[in-house]
């Protein structure tokens, strides 16, 4: 006999948005983190971010918003070993992250919210905050459940502890899978990029490209082809003002002195997730573990209160 715990869902808070980040596996870019956290302060939103591996530097940054009641951490370990050695984590395969995307759903209490990675952020060509878009949007069409962003690259270099980067940020037409706003009480099953099920009489929207757009920073994105770049106008988040407040911010986790950071260890992880396919489609936490645990020191989150899952 198994007795599994039933967990209630939250009641909904109008006029609140939460991002949900699925699970962390060798994560240790502390300065994209930051300025992620940055950013998205424009649309005074809480977080929600599933953790199994991060840098010791990483885990000051969260620990850091955590205080200022901004994200809660969702610890999202390995399964331990059974008693006869077997080890079940050897068949945890690529989409077991579709578990945290649709349990982050069941978890949020805001009338709003999004699923993103550390490096993309939702803009809006007219500077408006999400909240302010999505309530004019539902009072012309309630039936509205999610906004689909289409794909941009963000190019910024250099992203390290000096911050340079920002204010010569560019967004790039580089084609790729969008993400999504959405009303989680509207959602019946989510997908990476998209609400793959609403619930009946909900329907999604695509913006125009004129309207918003998904800036994803990807480490891998680098140079560009002159004309390819996007002109955001007065509404672009890469202000002097960011720059300071990104600063500021790595001052009091850190101190007087920022840790120095390169994306070489980024790179390798890039690299070595890029053959999931030969590994036998796993997460790369088993796959990447020989490249990537010389390189950092590492912080592996342990199952908690937090961590809602039963071995049967």
């Amino acid at each position: 006999e198994t007795k599994v715990e039933v967990h209630r869902i939250p009641k909904t808070k109008k006029g609140k948005l939460q991002v949900c980040v699925p699970p962390l596996f060798w994560y240790l870019d502390w300065p994209r983190m930051v300025l992620f956290f940055e950013m998205w302060k424009k649309h005074n939103a809480t977080f929600i971010i599933y953790t199994n591996s991060v840098s010791s530097k990483v885990k000051k940054v969260l620990e850091y918003y955590k205080k200022q009641h901004v994200v809660r951490i969702v610890n999202w370990p390995m399964l331990p070993k059974a008693e006869n050695g077997e080890d079940p984590n050897l068949s945890i395969y690529r989409l077991s992250h579709s578990l945290a995307h649709n349990d982050c759903v069941m978890r949020s209490s805001a009338e709003f919210a999004a699923l993103l990675d550390i490096d993309e952020y939702l803009h809006l060509r007219d500077g408006s905050t999400l909240i302010d878009f999505a309530k004019r949007e539902l009072k012309t069409k309630k039936s509205l459940g999610s906004w689909n962003f289409n794909h941009h690259g963000l190019y910024i270099s250099p992203l390290d502890e000096t911050f340079e980067g920002i204010t010569n940020a560019t967004v790039l037409r580089l084609s790729g899978p969008g993400k999504t706003l959405f009303r989680p009480a509207r959602v019946k099953f989510m997908s990476t990029h998209f609400v793959n099920r609403h619930i009946e009489g909900t329907i999604r929207r695509i913006l125009k490209r004129t309207e918003g757009v998904l800036m994803h920073n990807r480490v891998t994105f680098g140079g560009r082809k002159p004309g390819d770049d996007v002109d955001l106008g007065k509404a672009s988040p890469f202000t002097k003002s960011l720059f300071k407040s990104t600063l500021s911010v790595s001052h009091s986790i850190f101190g007087e002195v920022l840790p120095h950071y390169e994306n070489v260890a980024a790179l390798a992880m890039q690299n070595c997730n890029g053959r999931w396919r030969s590994q036998g489609c796993k997460v790369p936490l088993i796959h990447c573990r020989q490249d990537m645990l010389p390189l950092e020191d590492w912080v592996f989150m342990k199952k908690n209160n937090d961590s809602h899952y039963t071995i049967v």
